[in-house]
């Protein structure tokens, strides 16, 4: 739906259209790794190639673990102790004139308070259609006419907890990236967006407030901070 809807040229596409020898590795596109061990080995195969060569590979752990677990869990340090295992091993078998760049998305952070919105009558009522983004990054679609009433009433529920900019001071920001934003960004924010501050994490079903242990997107410093290691070959 992404791809259809608000469609990019991701850095992969880029470096082809230059000439270049770029491709991406994850386990939503074919070959479709199925495990870690598979993503490392096809990374080794491709980059065993001839040639200069830039390859991106993705991999939804520990992300899912610490959404179910909560960033301390144990599963968690299991997780993470094996991609370091296999990170290592990968680099190891990488010829010399490799540099291997390993990041996140983002950071994260243990659930302090979740929350329904739906249980916030008055404010839910001044919606026109459901929040969409991130529990702790909420774009707010707001019926015609009720702007100061919903910022009343967001202030009265998640002041202490969450930072509300207009749609106009939110691109202002910066918090969306430096550089122009596309020509249709401002359509499908909403009037209002939400980025919290503080514990509480806005779920739209209590269901889903009650099952995510980790979370990520606000302004917190373990969410905004990401590691990068850079091992040079």
């Amino acid at each position: 739906l992404a791809d259809t809807y608000f469609p990019y040229r991701s850095v992969c596409a880029a470096i082809t259209a230059a000439g270049g020898n770029a491709c991406e590795i994850s386990p939503y596109i074919s070959p479709y790794p199925a495990d870690f061990a598979s993503l490392c080995s096809t990374m080794r195969d491709i980059m065993r190639q001839k040639g200069r060569k830039f390859v991106f590979a993705y991999w939804p752990e520990p992300d899912k673990s610490m959404h179910e677990g909560g960033v301390e869990c144990a599963k968690v340090k299991k997780v993470l102790q094996d991609l370091q295992g296999g990170a290592a091993a990968l680099f190891d078998s990488l010829k010399e004139d490799t540099l291997l760049l390993i990041t996140a998305d983002h950071g994260m952070t243990d659930a302090e308070k979740n929350v329904c919105i739906y249980d916030e009558a008055r404010l839910a009522s001044l919606l026109k259609r459901p929040p969409v983004c991130e529990p702790r990054a909420l774009s707010l679609f707001v019926k015609e006419g009720k702007g100061e009433q919903f910022r009343a009433a967001f202030a009265d529920a998640f002041k202490e907890s969450f930072r509300l900019y207009t749609r106009e001071e939110f691109l202002a920001s910066s918090l969306l990236g430096e550089g122009e934003p596309r020509g249709d960004l401002a359509n499908f924010l909403g009037d209002f967006f939400a980025v919290a501050t503080g514990g509480v994490s806005i779920f739209l079903t209590k269901e889903d407030a009650a099952r995510q242990h980790g979370v990520h997107a606000g302004l917190t410093e373990e969410e905004l901070r990401v590691p990068l290691i850079a091992l040079k070959k």
